[in-house]
């Protein structure tokens, strides 16, 4: 935490604030979607009409055992999610779905409390229910999908193993660790090499291919940070290929035939 890149890549958001709000602001955002089917910030505007109505009205919420225990909750849930939000490295669903059952609990422990205090309790239970009804519907309604990050890749992997099958090389810059996410298929390829950290030259391209069948066209695996179109267009002139059909965006790379 305190010596890797991941530690590292921490301290540099939590000293760039436009950064470190931005990454509150985008899951805040993926809570809204996937914790509570798109409807968090209805809800949230439910909360703030009723607490300036009871301000205005002067009336009191009432206190109970349950406040304190949502407290307990609530205060580890909001210090976790500040820390999700500095430390890591990419905005995924993954990094907060420890907390996403809590904030709902939350959110809709505080909405039945105030309705309470306006409303009588079967009023409020009508509410809640329709609420938790609407929110279990809303997926089928609208057709939402799931966050596919991590979802199967079998059309890709088909055509890399078996239709084209040719050599395949792994452009891989290390300042982007994240390079294990797709290895499994790149390894899945009979031929296939590992550039790390390469100077993008023609005379190094041309020294990996050497001796190898690329009649057929090379396959390409760019991760982050690296300029695509100098390697592609490096790659065509250094072994005498002239086209490039973009294939998939992968976790962590972009995949490309070259022929």
């Amino acid at each position: 935490m305190f010596f890797g890149y991941r530690g590292q890549g921490a301290i540099d958001n939590l000293t760039n604030i436009s950064i470190f709000v931005n990454n509150i602001g985008l899951y805040i955002y993926k809570i809204h979607e996937y914790g509570f089917n798109k409807m968090l910030f209805i809800i949230l505007a439910l909360i703030i009409v009723m607490y300036i109505y009871l301000k205005i009205s002067k009336k009191k919420i009432e206190k109970s055992d349950c406040s304190e225990i949502a407290k307990i909750i609530l205060i580890p849930t909001l210090f976790y999610f500040i820390v999700v939000a500095i430390a890591s490295p990419w905005i995924e669903l993954r990094y907060i779905m420890p907390i996403c059952g809590l904030m709902f609990i939350i959110v809709i422990y505080y909405l039945y409390k105030l309705l309470k205090t306006i409303f009588n309790e079967k009023i409020s239970n009508i509410t809640i229910l329709l609420i938790l009804i609407t929110m279990l519907i809303t997926p089928f309604i609208f057709k939402m999908e799931p966050e596919v990050l991590y979802s199967d890749k079998k059309e890709i992997v088909n055509k890399l193993e078996n239709e084209l099958n040719i050599p395949t090389v792994f452009f891989f810059n290390s300042n982007n660790n994240r390079f294990l996410d797709d290895i499994l298929l790149f390894a899945k390829i009979n031929e296939s090499y590992i550039a790390k950290d390469l100077e993008i030259s023609s005379d190094n391209i041309k020294e990996i291919l050497q001796n190898k069948k690329t009649d057929k066209g090379v396959v390409i695996f760019i991760n982050e940070g690296q300029e695509n179109d100098y390697i592609i267009n490096t790659l065509k002139d250094a072994i005498g290929l002239t086209k490039s059909e973009y294939l998939k965006r992968l976790n962590a790379c972009d995949v490309y035939y070259v022929y």
